[in-house]
């Protein structure tokens, strides 16, 4: 929030399904209690495609994914690719330099039959 990523209200994905907290979230819950803070994962408001997954209200606020709950087998000529936010063509992602990645993550859309990698590049 911060950084101006996400809003208030985010998305919160914590199983391979969306999760959506309506009220101020509270990270002493005990679901939180297991879940890796270190593999967190932003999905920045206004990217591409987030509100394919999250409807407006996840294009609206972002999202915050916790990278080990995700298990998704898609795919590879059928992914998409979002860098920062914007989608990209897969041909770019060969000049990207692994030492710039800060996090990645592959996410399955839950009503269609539809991956995409977000990919966060370090600032």
């Amino acid at each position: 929030m911060k950084k101006s990523l996400i809003e208030d209200d985010p998305i919160i994905v914590i199983s391979q399904v969306s999760a959506k907290i309506y009220s101020k979230v509270d990270l002493k819950h005990p679901i939180f209690n297991n879940l890796n803070r270190k593999g967190l994962f932003i999905t920045p408001k206004n990217s591409d495609m987030i509100e394919e997954f999250w409807g407006e209200q996840g294009k609206i606020n972002g999202a915050n994914v916790y990278m080990e709950t995700q298990e998704p087998k898609p795919e590879i000529k059928k992914l998409r690719y979002i860098l920062n936010g914007k989608e990209i063509e897969r041909l770019f992602t060969d000049t990207i330099n692994m030492k710039n990645i800060k996090g990645y993550i592959v996410l399955k859309n839950r009503t269609a039959n539809q991956y995409a990698v977000f990919i966060n590049t370090k600032e």
